[in-house]
């Protein structure tokens, strides 16, 4: 069988077939069938342009997104993100499960908390993360601040945004003394 995909008019054509030759070896013809791939050609542009969309509005946020599926296995974040966990971002890759990346984050002491006391530590976290928790404040190893806040998606994942506040726990600091 041979297949050609072709366009023409904003129609989206699939042919396939088969050559047919006579007993005396010449050329007949084709048998086979075309298929009209318009609405699904369509359907393709308008979930790329979706995705586009999405992307753009989340690499739009200042704040670091995140977004982990039903199963906790990071889906996508944006470069705001990535840039607030430095050395560990290279461990943000689809499929990979929130325990995997605590795990790392814990190995390179990028959470002072959990110095001493890594596995009730990480336990903690994955319980806080599971239960989309009210937001928390934590320290993180080079000094600064980030508020942490996740919510339940309809599908079962987990969005999540971390906002830098270092700025603002200077401020109060500076207030108390």
């Amino acid at each position: 069988f041979r297949q050609f995909r072709f366009a023409r008019g904003g129609v989206h054509l699939c042919v396939s077939g088969k050559p047919i030759f006579a007993d005396d070896g010449s050329f007949v013809g084709y048998r086979g069938t075309v298929s009209d791939e318009s609405e699904l050609v369509a359907a393709r542009e308008r979930a790329m342009r979706a995705d586009a969309l999405l992307r753009n509005a989340i690499e739009s946020i200042a704040e670091g997104f995140v977004i982990f599926d039903s199963e906790d296995r990071f889906v996508m974040c944006n470069e705001a993100y990535r840039k607030m966990y430095g050395e560990n971002a290279d461990g943000f890759v689809p499929g990979r499960t929130y325990e995997e990346i605590m795990r790392q984050a814990v190995a390179t002491g990028r959470h002072p908390a959990a110095i001493g006391r890594e596995e009730e530590w990480i336990a903690e976290r994955l319980r806080k993360h599971r239960e989309a928790s009210e937001p928390e404040e934590s320290r993180l190893a080079d000094g600064r601040w980030v508020m942490r806040s996740e919510r339940r998606m309809a599908d079962g994942g987990i969005a999540g945004l971390r906002i830098d506040i270092t700025a603002l726990k200077q401020t109060q600091e500076a207030l108390r003394e």
